[in-house]
């Protein structure tokens, strides 16, 4: 497993994705962080199957729907 950590800004909504290829392949979501009225330390774990060699990810703001 692994486990993103980041700084939500106040007020802003995020979406996490990730994809197995760098350059290739559809974006799939991993999580949705709603918005809050403080900013704050969010903490999102990802349970990869360990068959994954790498994994990358991106931070969308705000929220996808």
């Amino acid at each position: 497993m692994a486990t993103l950590r980041f700084r939500a800004v106040a007020n802003k909504s995020y979406t996490i994705q990730y994809r197995d290829d760098a350059s290739t392949g559809a974006w799939q979501r991993l999580a949705d962080v709603p918005a809050a009225g403080a900013s704050r330390s969010v903490d999102v774990p990802d349970p990869i199957n360990s068959n994954i060699k790498e994994r990358f990810y991106r931070l969308v703001t705000p929220a996808m729907r």
